[in-house]
């Protein structure tokens, strides 16, 4: 959140765990409290898909099958990540409130700079080794 305030963006941030329950709930300096509960429902998103929100709000848009895995509870838009230890599941992280020109770009910039904080995270879901290593 340091990094989007420093940008002039009032955030509201939300890190889950793999079944997705809050584990924090971080609102800025300026932000509307709403903000909050709209990351938590970003990554809600990423922990179902297990990709970044924007990454599954494209592919529902590409396969509206997909949207069997979205509930209520789920705001489809970008601004969250999956956060991945050694190839498992361990959460995710989302921000919402930074505007811009497209919907939740900013904000998922502001959550991949949050997970830059921790060198052992990523975003993205390690490919499978190739068979025989």
């Amino acid at each position: 959140m340091v990094a989007c305030a420093a940008k002039g963006y009032a955030v509201g941030a939300a890190v889950v765990d793999s079944k997705g329950e809050a584990r924090a709930m971080l609102s800025g300096e300026r932000a509307d409290g709403s903000h909050v509960f709209v990351a938590m429902r970003k990554a809600q998103v990423a922990i179902a898909f297990g990709m970044p929100s924007s990454a599954a709000r494209d592919l529902v848009a590409r396969d509206p099958a997909q949207l069997t895995k979205v509930t209520p509870t789920m705001f489809v838009e970008g601004g969250a990540v999956p956060l991945y230890m050694m190839g498992e599941l361990m959460g995710a992280v989302a921000v919402s409130g930074a505007a811009g020109p497209v919907i939740g770009a900013a904000d998922e910039a502001c959550a991949r700079e949050a997970l830059r904080a921790v060198p052992d995270l990523t975003a993205e879901r390690p490919s499978s080794p190739p068979a025989g290593t």
